[in-house]
């Protein structure tokens, strides 16, 4: 990153896990002037530089003062909230990445398992892609190293570089006998927010907004303005999962629900600087369309902004489950020479209602929440209105207007997930089968095939029986149970075992739909995915459009 040349810090406002508004602040502050504990931070400084070159001088073994230090700084920090942490120069950039959506390197999403890079995802236009890399291809070299050597954080630094230098590849690819070599030249990738646009009839559209980084308004805009010709009447906005992004992003997509100059959030700190009022800008695209916004416990930040505005302004319909609730701002302060970034919380945000969705739980750092939620229960009022009288609730992210009942997962449906065995499958399968069809369907001999395949991996799993029965199991040893007991036990664990072997027929449908999923998008992207089966089969999508095909329902949710 370049370097600022006069005596100032870069200044980023984020919005975690979101991103950045660049500004400059001086760091000519007067370091005598007392700070609120009657001391100055010169004096401070003092004390500590005079510990440290006695600890060094005098300790009885040599003392790394790297160690001593950082523990310090941790040690100041600990008081303050969990997002006000030390950077290191490293990962301030890859903060950086993350916020505004753009890297160097080759363009691919990764599976690091059991020492084996398996590509995921080869993103749609970057270089990988382009060189006809796949998903399910395993790099087992880069740049003649073994990859099963390598740690993650080794792979990756090899795989990163700068935009015109080249990596070489060598690639296992399933089906395909020998590896294959590839040579990648490495540019600047671009990560697109707005994963998917479409629609789901004649009048509902469906916009999918994965993260609020540079470009996500742009792109939200050209996509409705798509919708719109297309005929889109009404609209299903998509922000589960999303972590947050940039403020003025987030503010971009409520301005084309609402008229210019509408409040959509504020912030308020400790300086004057922080006291900031954020207006909708321009002139909507879609000010009168009926309009539902999909949340999740994922949902985060910026994207709370947006749900949160829709909310208080009356604009649309929030459904969903509670999210995420963070509503501090940070900003991110850099230092001339300093291999350390400072990210370090400076506000709180409030939407329109005058509400702030930070939950009490993430303010504090364990040791202060005690004290400090007692503080906020007597401080901080609860209740709030909207534009129709509505109430609606502070201090716990975004409670939805509609509630969403998620179904759990079992056991078994959770850990084939996790060990990313239907992608493994469906690599395989595609690997085999060569004309598959978009309108493909997941019959019981492929389930039947996906099943002796699981087993062919080793895999195992743990029911929710199981770890009660080790439970009972544990007490019995330890009470000292009699052997009757004992063997109790043991004809509860034959009868648990047999009952595990139905978990597959009560998982089918899940199972059916997941290897529908992966298969989908291995041959035909993530559009199909979104096509043929989220926006199909999603029971949150076809509830969201239950309700915008009910225009009483509707209304009288707004009014209520």
């Amino acid at each position: 990153m370049k370097r600022y040349q006069k005596s100032y810090c870069a200044i980023l406002v984020i919005l975690i896990v979101g991103v950045f508004a660049a500004a400059a602040v001086s760091q000519t502050g007067d370091k005598s002037k007392p700070a609120r504990g009657g001391r100055s931070i010169a004096y401070y400084t003092k004390i500590i530089s005079d510990i440290a070159l006695s600890i060094r001088e005098n300790y009885m073994d040599e003392v790394n003062l790297d160690d001593l230090f950082n523990s310090s700084y941790e040690g100041m920090l600990a008081n303050l909230d969990p997002y006000s942490v030390l950077l290191r120069t490293d990962d301030y950039e890859a903060l950086r990445e993350a916020a505004t959506g753009r890297y160097e390197g080759i363009g691919i999403d990764i599976d690091y398992r059991d020492g084996e890079v398996t590509i995921i995802t080869p993103l749609e236009g970057a270089p990988a892609s382009k060189l006809g890399l796949l998903p399910g291809d395993k790099i087992v070299k880069i740049e003649g190293r073994e990859v099963s050597r390598l740690t993650n954080s080794e792979f990756n630094d090899l795989a990163r570089g700068k935009s015109g230098t080249s990596v070489r590849l060598t690639i296992e690819r399933p089906g395909v006998v020998n590896p294959m070599e590839y040579v990648v030249e490495r540019a600047v990738v671009e990560l697109h927010p707005v994963k998917y646009s479409g629609m789901l009839d004649q009048n509902v559209g469906y916009v999918r907004i994965s993260k609020f980084a540079e470009k996500a308004g742009d792109e939200f805009e050209s996509a409705l303005r798509e919708l719109k010709s297309r005929g889109c009447r009404s609209l299903i906005l998509d922000l589960r999962s999303n972590g947050g992004g940039l403020m003025d992003q987030a503010i971009s997509v409520v301005s084309q629900f609402v008229p210019k100059d509408k409040l959509v959030v504020y912030t308020k700190g400790q300086s004057q600087s922080t006291q900031r009022r954020y207006l909708s800008t321009g002139d909507p695209i879609f000010p009168d369309g009926d309009l539902v916004v999909l949340v999740d416990s994922g949902t985060a930040s910026a994207a709370e902004i947006v749900s949160g505005a829709v909310q208080d302004l009356d604009r649309g319909v929030i459904m969903g489950t509670v999210t995420y609730g963070k509503g501090l701002v940070q900003n991110v302060f850099e230092w001339e020479g300093s291999e350390y970034a400072l990210k370090l919380t400076t506000s709180k945000y409030y939407i329109p209602s005058g509400r702030s969705i930070q939950k009490p739980e993430r303010s504090f750092k364990n040791g202060n929440l005690d004290k400090e939620l007692s503080k906020l229960a007597k401080s901080d009022p609860k209740v709030f209105k909207t534009n129709n009288g509505r109430k609606v609730f502070g201090g716990g992210g975004i409670t939805p207007d509609v509630p969403i009942v998620r179904k759990g997962l079992l056991p078994l449906e959770h850990n084939l997930s996790r060990e990313n065995l239907f992608f493994q499958y469906a690599v395989a399968h595609t690997a085999k089968i060569k004309a598959i069809a978009r309108d493909f369907v997941v019959t019981d001999e492929m389930i039947r095939d996906f099943r002796s395949f699981v087993r062919s991996k080793g895999f195992t799993y743990t029911s929710s029986t199981e770890e009660l029965l080790a439970s009972l199991e544990s007490a019995a040893t330890n009470e000292g149970k009699s052997k009757a007991l004992t063997a109790e036990i043991e004809a509860l664990r034959k009868a648990i075992t047999r009952e595990k072997e139905l978990d597959f027929d009560r998982g089918r449908e899940f199972i059916r739909s997941a290897l529908r999923r992966e298969i989908l998008y291995i041959k035909f992207g993530d559009s199909a995915v979104y096509e043929e089966v989220i926006t199909k089969e999603d029971p949150a999508v076809r509830q969201a459009m239950d309700v915008l095909k009910d225009r009483g329902k509707y209304n009288s949710i707004l009014k209520g």
